[in-house]
């Protein structure tokens, strides 16, 4: 799919750069721009909320409270600023390699006790997972963050982490390593 060009982007943030004052107004006029940019970057024709699916991106662009639509726009429009395309389709391996290692951070950091790294790398992996083949595993790795800031990991927790990451290398190094 082609990227956006310098004009789109421009015309992109002359939207956003003057908002009308009204959320509502603000929310379609954004809507509308980047209608026209997921048009471009998909290579395809469709409504709003068709391309917002097909693209799989933030289902809270589609909410009806305004104000949390209007946020997730900007962010689009952010992230389509800076990269001028929409990385779409398959995951690439090296984003897989780096959940992996991710993954492989948060099991050391739940061996360890460290909540925050815990966090940390549940918030990667939750970025990096384009394959969705960890789902489940940052909402357990922010769980069982929760548990060790309230003492120790039950567990519930660890297994709740185990069966997230599935049947594999991974989930045996946890069962191993966190106790």
């Amino acid at each position: 799919m082609p990227p956006l060009t310098k004009a789109d982007v421009e015309g992109l943030l002359v939207v956003l750069s003057s908002p009308p004052g009204d959320l509502t107004a603000e929310v379609d006029g954004l809507r509308t721009a980047l209608t026209q940019a997921l048009t471009k970057v998909l290579g395809r024709e469709g409504a709003w909320d068709e391309l917002v699916t097909a693209a799989r991106l933030d289902p809270d662009l589609l909410s009806t409270d305004l104000a949390k639509a209007r946020e997730a726009m900007w962010d689009l429009a952010a992230l389509l600023n800076e990269e001028r395309e929409l990385r779409t389709g398959p995951p690439s391996g090296q984003s897989q390699r780096e959940a992996v290692s991710a993954i492989e951070r948060a099991i050391k950091a739940l061996a360890g006790g460290n909540a925050d790294a815990v966090r940390r790398a549940a918030a990667s992996i939750a970025d990096l997972d384009r394959g969705e083949l960890y789902v489940n595993l940052p909402a357990a790795l922010e769980a069982a963050a929760g548990e060790l800031e309230q003492g120790s990991l039950s567990s519930s927790g660890k297994q709740a982490v185990i069966d997230a990451l599935g049947p594999g290398p991974l989930a045996a190094e946890a069962e191993q390593r966190v106790r």
